[in-house]
Protein backbone atom coordinates (compact mmCIF):
# COMPACT_ATOMS: atom_id res chain seq x y z
CA UNK A 1 0.00 0.00 0.00
CA UNK A 2 2.54 2.55 0.83
CA UNK A 3 4.40 1.52 -2.79
CA UNK A 4 1.21 2.90 -4.29
CA UNK A 5 0.88 5.75 -2.33
CA UNK A 6 4.28 6.70 -3.20
CA UNK A 7 3.47 6.34 -6.94
CA UNK A 8 0.71 8.49 -6.94
CA UNK A 9 2.62 11.13 -4.99
CA UNK A 10 5.08 11.27 -7.35
CA UNK A 11 2.68 11.12 -10.31
CA UNK A 12 0.65 14.47 -8.30
CA UNK A 13 3.99 16.10 -8.04
CA UNK A 14 4.75 16.11 -11.57
CA UNK A 15 1.45 17.81 -12.26
CA UNK A 16 1.83 20.17 -9.55
CA UNK A 17 4.82 20.40 -7.81
CA UNK A 18 3.94 23.12 -5.25
CA UNK A 19 2.01 20.38 -3.18
CA UNK A 20 4.03 19.02 -0.28
CA UNK A 21 4.00 14.67 0.07
CA UNK A 22 2.39 14.88 3.53
CA UNK A 23 -0.80 17.02 1.77
CA UNK A 24 -1.09 14.43 -1.46
CA UNK A 25 -1.02 11.41 1.32
CA UNK A 26 -3.82 13.02 3.23
CA UNK A 27 -5.92 13.64 0.57
CA UNK A 28 -5.48 10.27 -0.58
CA UNK A 29 -6.13 8.62 2.86
CA UNK A 30 -9.18 11.12 3.00
CA UNK A 31 -10.50 9.49 -0.53
CA UNK A 32 -10.10 6.66 0.80
CA UNK A 33 -11.79 6.80 3.83
CA UNK A 34 -14.92 8.90 2.36
CA UNK A 35 -15.17 5.81 -0.75
CA UNK A 36 -15.38 3.42 2.40
CA UNK A 37 -17.95 5.67 3.99
CA UNK A 38 -20.17 5.16 0.87
CA UNK A 39 -19.83 1.75 0.60
CA UNK A 40 -21.11 1.23 4.11
CA UNK A 41 -23.62 3.78 3.40
CA UNK A 42 -24.52 1.86 0.12
CA UNK A 43 -24.73 -1.34 2.45
CA UNK A 44 -21.74 -3.20 0.60
CA UNK A 45 -19.31 -2.88 3.55
CA UNK A 46 -18.41 -6.77 2.55
CA UNK A 47 -16.36 -5.63 -0.35
CA UNK A 48 -14.14 -3.96 2.26
CA UNK A 49 -14.06 -6.53 4.11
CA UNK A 50 -13.52 -9.19 1.24
CA UNK A 51 -10.33 -7.26 0.32
CA UNK A 52 -8.92 -6.71 3.78
CA UNK A 53 -9.20 -10.61 4.28
CA UNK A 54 -7.35 -11.40 1.16
CA UNK A 55 -4.38 -8.84 2.13
CA UNK A 56 -4.65 -10.03 5.58
CA UNK A 57 -4.18 -13.97 4.91
CA UNK A 58 -0.98 -12.65 2.61
CA UNK A 59 0.72 -11.04 5.20
CA UNK A 60 0.39 -13.76 7.49
CA UNK A 61 1.25 -16.41 5.61
CA UNK A 62 4.24 -14.16 4.71
CA UNK A 63 4.87 -13.85 8.51
CA UNK A 64 4.53 -16.86 9.62
CA UNK A 65 7.62 -17.82 6.73
CA UNK A 66 9.68 -15.41 7.93
CA UNK A 67 9.25 -17.12 11.35
CA UNK A 68 9.51 -20.47 10.89
CA UNK A 69 13.02 -20.18 8.12
CA UNK A 70 14.65 -17.87 11.23
CA UNK A 71 13.95 -21.07 13.74
CA UNK A 72 16.49 -23.18 14.35
CA UNK A 73 16.98 -27.03 15.35
CA UNK A 74 17.56 -27.52 18.84
CA UNK A 75 20.17 -29.43 20.00
CA UNK A 76 22.26 -29.26 16.89
CA UNK A 77 25.46 -26.64 16.04
CA UNK A 78 23.96 -23.42 14.06
CA UNK A 79 25.99 -23.84 11.48
CA UNK A 80 23.67 -26.73 10.43
CA UNK A 81 21.30 -25.54 7.92
CA UNK A 82 18.07 -27.16 9.02
CA UNK A 83 14.99 -26.23 10.68
CA UNK A 84 12.68 -28.12 12.63
CA UNK A 85 9.86 -26.72 10.98
CA UNK A 86 11.10 -27.81 7.00
CA UNK A 87 8.15 -29.65 6.64
CA UNK A 88 6.20 -26.50 6.77
CA UNK A 89 7.83 -24.34 5.16
CA UNK A 90 7.50 -26.89 2.11
CA UNK A 91 4.03 -27.07 2.57
CA UNK A 92 4.04 -23.43 2.56
CA UNK A 93 5.70 -22.91 -0.97
CA UNK A 94 2.91 -25.52 -2.58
Amino acid sequence: MSLLTGQIITQVQKLHPKLIAYEIASALAVLCGAFVFVLGILRLGYVVIFCHMSHSTYVARKLVRFIVDFIPLTGESESNNSYPLGCLTVMMQI
